[in-house]
């Protein structure tokens, strides 16, 4: 069984979007805070310690089962002015030591222009779907794509500015456009990459609402641990030295494109949504044991439905996919591409069923069971989680 205790406020999930979320609409200040404890019962460690046939980093994530910190966040958001505001959040997870996931600047024209520009860290802005995904929802798991795409939550250091029109006539249904430069030191970039544009659009009409996005990096140097069971999870590729000793290293381009929508369903409390995310790379990949050529292709997703026949209840179901396909062709083809993690290529999936009941506003307790099967490997999955969402943040002053 697994049992997560969570403090989570909406406000607090927004302070990681580029949109400037987390900072008070008026001037005055506010403070959020999340938290989530696990325990968690499986076959085998979870999440699994690589995914098969996948260029990541080549770490290897703590094993969640047993009790465990899963995440918690602190966060404080200010707004100076109207034109002005900001806001920071530091997070943890396990028994890693905290790290700032969003301080961020924005500031507007005017406190109702629909325009915003913002720098610091940030979430970067991928859509709704995506960015909750994983980040204290309703399920457990961070899903297999997002893992394959940016081996967690895509945070980075950059500017972005914002756009929510309210238009009329035929481009009504345009909700939010970002366009941003990031520095993309984190995975698929790395330390050596230039900064990536991101542009995200957000559309909304009648029942539906969708997102897509698009970026292109360019990482020099991303190195990924060769057959490491001791690196840990980390989020930024490690160096390329010279000796390349147990560092598989990549040199070329990324391409990231990605989708979701959510529609509100004719049925009473019925809601579907999916994402899709793909990532293709052309370059150099090389090791101790050759230089090649490499052009790869991940592409994952998850389909989901939601049934809440009440206030009180929620029940849901979530279908995962992820499979890559990779051309290798150079001195020591063979050899770089098991170094790298591409052999054995074997697709990946995972179902998850949860139940929920909330008590009272705000808190949820959410049963959920699953089966993944992840480089070959089956292993089965259940949890009981326990989840508090305020509806406000935990304290807020105006000026």
């Amino acid at each position: 069984m697994a049992l997560a205790l969570g403090t989570w406020c909406c406000a607090t999930a927004d302070a990681h979007e580029a949109g400037g979320g987390g900072i008070p609409d008026t001037p005055g200040l506010r403070i959020d805070a999340t938290a989530a404890v696990a325990a968690y019962h499986a076959d085998t460690p979870i999440p699994a310690p690589r995914l098969g046939g996948v260029l990541g980093l080549g770490d290897t994530p703590s094993d969640q089962r047993g009790t465990q910190l899963e995440h918690a966040t602190l966060g404080m958001g200010v707004r100076l002015l109207p034109q002005v505001g900001a806001n920071v959040a530091v997070g943890w997870h396990g028994s890693e030591p905290g790290h700032v996931e969003a301080a961020w600047l924005q500031a507007r024209p005017s406190a109702d222009a629909p325009f915003a520009i913002g720098a610091g860290r940030n979430r970067v802005p991928i859509g709704t779907v995506l960015r909750n995904a994983g980040h204290l929802d309703r399920y457990g798991q961070m899903p297999l794509a997002k893992r394959a795409t940016f081996n967690g939550d895509w945070i980075e250091d950059g500017v972005n500015a914002t756009w929510r029109p309210h238009l009329d006539g035929p481009l009504d249904w345009l909700e939010a456009v970002d366009v941003g430069l990031w520095k993309a030191q984190r995975f698929p970039g790395s330390a050596g990459s230039d900064w990536a544009p991101v542009v995200h659009l957000r559309s909304a009409w009648s029942d539906w609402a969708v997102d897509a996005f698009y970026s292109r990096l360019r990482p020099q140097g991303r190195g990924a641990y060769v057959q490491s069971t001791t690196s840990g999870h980390v989020h930024t590729a490690p160096t390329c030295d010279a000796s390349l000793r147990g560092i598989a290293c990549f040199d070329g381009t990324v391409d990231l494109l990605g989708g979701s929508a959510t529609w509100a369903t004719p049925l009473p409390g019925v809601q579907l949504s999916g994402a899709a995310l793909w990532r293709r790379e052309r370059g150099a990949l090389y090791s101790q044991n050759g230089d090649t050529r490499y052009d790869g292709k991940t592409l994952g997703g998850w389909l989901e439905a939601l049934w809440q026949p009440s206030a009180r209840w929620d029940f849901g179901m979530r279908q995962e996919w992820l499979q890559s396909t990779h051309d290798v062709n150079g001195p020591g083809a063979y050899a770089v591409a098991t170094d790298a993690n591409l052999l054995p290529n074997a697709p990946a999936r995972r179902f998850t069923a949860m139940a929920g009941w909330r008590p009272a506003p705000g808190w949820l307790v959410a049963l959920e069971a699953g089966h993944e099967r992840i480089a070959d490997r089956g292993n089965t999955i259940v949890g009981l989680r326990l989840i508090w969402t305020p509806s406000d943040a935990l304290w807020k002053r105006n000026w």
